[in-house]
């Protein structure tokens, strides 16, 4: 953002540096607005032209004005808005963009109609069900950014894109039930990673397939109900966690308690044939906030922030009505802790990795 605005401001700057408008076939991974997140809108239009940005290190906010929006939804929340470039689809034509809110470049996609059977060239109103089954509920890059990966949330599949082709091409073409459902993706160091029942996938362009990379064990599919990738520049997070209301015995009838367990692990990319997954004990200054649309990691929480530093707060689902805050160091859960409620930094972050929108 500051870079724009010295650009705009003085010419010597402007002349001698890269322009920032490359071209809707081009895709530079130095412009990504990392640190920036389009805030959702509940109450608007999913294309409003008229929304706001935070950064999440800075705590700072502004108002921008995205006509590209117009006529478009927007996938919302950290899966869909990989290294903070916003995934379009024009409801007209099922046409894919890539925009960056900060510079306002676009990148233009295939139309998602070129995954349908049959009579592609089809002219007519899209049908619904297509349209339903086909929305976008995550994104990414593969291929040292030369690749777009959109997943496909709803029939579980996933294709790939590259700015210029002429259609998007399906992942995994093999029968759907060998595969499990995906659980979290998220983009690192230019390679797109999910994560489903069996472990760590990468997305191997070569032989357009999900290639595994870490397993993890058996017990996980009963330990765990939630995963969230998280990518901190370069450093992938990946989030493990269950809430449940139990019964206690010996209380009486109706008396319940929430058990909650929530593990963190470093995803070691240094060997991408042999990749691991360490554990990790604390944060520090960190909270990371996570709901069913992703994780965002926010640094130095307790300075600008009222959330605690070394805590987890997240709302696994839409049955837990409110955020829960998880501190790492104790391992004690507290349900409803009110700085989400009461700081408005904490409730923009809460309601980005829970806004129910997809494109």
């Amino acid at each position: 953002m500051d870079f724009l605005q010295f650009r705009a401001v003085c010419m010597p700057w402007r002349a001698g540096t890269p322009n920032p408008q490359l071209g809707k076939r081009t895709i530079d991974d130095s412009f990504h607005p990392r640190e920036w997140i389009l805030l959702p809108l509940p109450e608007a239009p999913a294309e409003a032209t008229r929304r706001q940005l935070l950064n999440v290190t800075t705590r700072k906010l502004v108002q921008v004005h995205l006509p590209e929006l117009a006529g478009h939804s927007v996938v919302e929340g950290p899966s869909g808005a990989p290294e903070g470039m916003l995934l379009l689809r024009d409801e007209r034509t099922l046409v894919v963009r890539l925009l960056n809110p900060v510079t306002r470049h676009v990148v233009d996609l295939p139309s998602l109609m070129t995954l349908r059977r049959g009579r592609r060239t089809r002219r007519g109103r899209i049908p619904y069900g297509f349209k339903e089954d086909y929305k976008v509920t995550g994104a990414g890059f593969a291929g040292d950014y030369s690749t777009v990966v959109v997943s496909l949330g709803c029939i579980n599949r996933m294709a790939v894109a590259k700015p210029g082709d002429r259609r998007w091409t399906l992942v995994n073409l093999d029968p759907m039930p060998e595969y499990p459902r995906v659980l979290a993706t998220a983009t690192s160091r230019g390679r797109f990673y999910c994560f489903d029942r069996q472990g760590l996938k990468v997305v191997d362009l070569a032989r357009r397939r999900l290639k595994l990379v870490a397993a993890t064990p058996a017990s996980w599919s009963w330990k765990f109900s939630s995963f969230s990738l998280i990518d901190d520049d370069g450093t992938l997070v990946l989030v493990c966690g269950s809430s449940r209301i139990v019964p206690v015995i010996g209380l009486g009838h109706g008396q319940c308690r929430r058990v909650t367990v929530i593990e963190l692990f470093h995803v070691d990319l240094e060997d991408e044939d042999d990749v691991k997954l360490l554990p990790i004990l604390g944060i520090g200054e960190y909270a990371v906030f996570v709901g069913w649309l992703g994780g965002v990691l926010m640094p130095s929480a307790g300075r600008c922030c009222s959330a605690h530093a070394n805590t987890v707060y997240f709302r696994f689902d839409l049955c837990q009505r409110d955020f829960c805050a998880f501190q790492l160091s104790t391992n004690c859960d507290a349900y409803g802790l009110p700085p989400v409620q009461e700081c408005r930094f904490a409730r923009e972050i809460a309601s980005y990795v829970t806004t129910r929108r997809s494109a």
